[in-house]
């Protein structure tokens, strides 16, 4: 089940931002505090958290899922922001919503991911077994040390995480329409992506595009917080 988590900011623009497998979408919420009152910031959770997680069949099939959740969120101009996971799920949700004639976002934002061309071949994480899994989990260094210690949190938490790893391994990038909005790329310096990597992303839109490096590894987002948000307050 797709939610949507507000900000509870009226504001003229919004932000709709997309996690990293394992992610949620809740941590996007602190940072309407930082970008100030013009922006609302809302995010969107692929599956729940706690209980039951719902696998979708194919990623086409999560895309049209999330169109029909933000449908509403398309009233006024936006932006669409997604890290790792969230920057595949942004980049084919513009082209879904682009085909679908639908109210086209002012600026897509991708994070922390090599262009979808690079995709193809993802590792497969999803299945391995509990122990293989939750190593790569710590180097991946996404998910706290406290949360990986804690058999009781990580068994309410590990089904949505192996489905948001799914998702990834099963996507396949295909050729199709180009977009006309501008395409931000953001990376962190010390993560597993090249400037060879990434400069595709600016080949998917007829607008202009930029890579922005910012110090840090895959999880730069978090790490770099404060330049992150500098740097949306100077695009939005």
């Amino acid at each position: 089940m797709i939610e949507v988590l507000k900000s509870g900011q009226a504001a003229p623009k919004r932000l709709i931002c997309f996690a990293y497998a394992g992610g949620n979408a809740a941590m996007y919420l602190p940072w309407q505090a930082r970008l100030g009152a013009g922006i609302e910031i809302c995010a969107v959770q692929l599956s729940p958290r706690h209980g039951s997680v719902v696998r979708h069949s194919s990623f086409p099939a999560l895309i049209r899922d999330i169109a029909h959740a933000i449908q509403p969120l398309l009233d006024r101009p936006y932006t669409l922001f997604g890290h790792s996971l969230g920057a595949l799920v942004v980049f084919e949700l513009a082209r879904f919503i682009k085909l679908m004639h639908l109210p086209a976002p002012s600026r897509l934002i991708v994070s922390g991911c090599d262009a979808p061309q690079h995709k193809s071949d993802a590792k497969r994480v999803h299945d391995l077994p509990h122990e293989e899994f939750i190593a790569e989990l710590r180097q991946k260094n996404g998910t706290p040390e406290e949360v990986l210690n804690a058999p009781e949190l990580l068994a309410l938490l590990l089904p949505a995480v192996r489905a948001d790893f799914a998702l990834v391994e099963a996507y396949k990038y295909r050729a199709n329409i180009r977009l006309d909005m501008p395409i931000d790329v953001f990376a962190g310096q010390e993560d597993e992506v090249s400037a060879e990597s990434l400069a595709p992303w600016l080949g998917e839109t007829n607008a202009p595009g930029e890579v922005q490096w910012f110090e840090g590894d895959h999880f730069f987002i978090n790490s770099e917080t404060d330049a992150v948000i500098a740097r949306l307050r100077v695009l939005l």
